[in-house]
């Protein structure tokens, strides 16, 4: 049912109603962090369960909540979570009296978080649908990239048992996104069933982006995800454009053969390295072990691209890049600084 203009117009004033309320809590040295909801409460809602703190507003469907932190092992000053509710054509006018009125308090710093939640579909900007995210890159401002060091995006109950499913979709984000992400926006997942240290941690990196240094560093990471969203968008070309060729089928199914022998012998050895207790000698067994592996890799993939160019087919600049074709192989040495970065989006180190 379609309401009224007068309950519409109710609507809007119970939002800056709630939003000059949930405003008036601000403190000179707080640190803001606004949580967006894509579609529902229900990850917002789980977030304030698990956070400890003096909440206002109890609803997340109907007000603008708040919750002050004090994050465990942190010197951080107490944190301020304003949560923000799913999309409504009313509350908008509320979120502008937030941010406002919170920008003229003088606070030391404030981020942005995004929640998405996993499996639910989410609409990219200027899709009709896309109420949240385009309406949080205009409370950023007129140049809102300028501002996405400070912006975190964050899946909600990511399964195990639809990794795939769920990969794909934070894939086809990231795709949409890659700008944003070369600005400086960064992705984080938090699994289901919820692990309360896990949310510490995950939200901890997100409310480092107030500060000078953790923006430096979050920019860091959004420039590595960036070479990885290319690289996972040419590997998907490649595959594409070799599935159209007879001899290239093979040379697809080569790659994703070494790509799959890559996963099933990395993860045992990574996780035997990060195994609590391990000697210093068995640590650097390991470690000579993944070094080895590592330059095996490499060369597999660059034989699959000679293979693909071979048939006409155009290997991307980035992966070419990355695993350095076209240049000759070497002995495994002690990893140089551009090594240590490719193991590190590889996630071998």
């Amino acid at each position: 049912m379609i309401k009224s203009y007068g309950s519409w117009e109710a609507e809007r004033r119970r939002w800056v109603e709630s939003a000059t309320k949930a405003a008036k809590i601000v403190q000179v040295e707080d640190i803001v962090v606004f949580v967006w909801a894509s579609c529902d409460a229900k990850c917002v809602q789980q977030l304030m369960d698990i956070l400890p703190g003096i909440s206002c507003g109890e609803n997340p469907e109907d007000s603008f909540c708040t919750k002050r932190v004090q994050f465990p092992l942190s010197s951080l000053a107490p944190v301020l979570f304003f949560f923000i509710p799913a999309w409504h054509p009313a509350f908008r006018s509320g979120v502008g009296q937030l941010v406002t009125r919170v920008d003229n308090v003088a606070l030391k710093s404030s981020a942005h978080i995004y929640l998405q939640h996993t499996g639910n579909a989410w609409s990219g900007p200027g899709e009709r649908t896309s109420g949240q995210w385009d309406f949080l890159c205009r409370v950023l401002g007129a140049e809102p990239r300028r501002e996405m060091d400070r912006v975190t995006f964050i899946f909600t109950d990511w399964s195990q048992d639809a990794h795939y499913e769920h990969y794909e979709q934070e894939k086809g984000v990231q795709r949409v996104l890659q700008d944003d992400i070369r600005a400086g926006l960064t992705f984080e997942r938090l699994e289901k069933p919820v692990i309360k240290n896990q949310v510490w941690e995950v939200l901890q990196r997100a409310v480092d982006a107030c500060s000078h240094e953790g923006r430096k560093l979050k920019k860091k990471r959004a420039a590595e995800l960036y070479v990885f969203v290319h690289l996972q968008k040419e590997l998907d070309d490649l595959y594409r454009n070799l599935a159209g060729i007879g001899d290239g089928r093979r040379v697809r199914a080569n790659l994703q053969r070494t790509h799959d022998n890559q996963k099933s012998t990395m993860e045992p050895l990574l996780a035997q390295l990060n195994k609590k207790g391990i000697t210093s000698i068995e640590k650097e067994r390991l470690e000579r072990a993944i070094e080895e592996e590592y330059f095996w890799i490499l060369r597999e993939f660059r034989d699959h691209f000679a293979e693909a160019s071979a048939l006409g087919v155009e290997v991307g600049s980035t992966l070419r890049s990355f695993y350095n074709y076209g240049l000759p192989d070497t002995v495994p040495q002690k990893a140089t600084t551009k090594k240590k970065k490719r193991k590190k989006i590889l996630n071998i180190f």
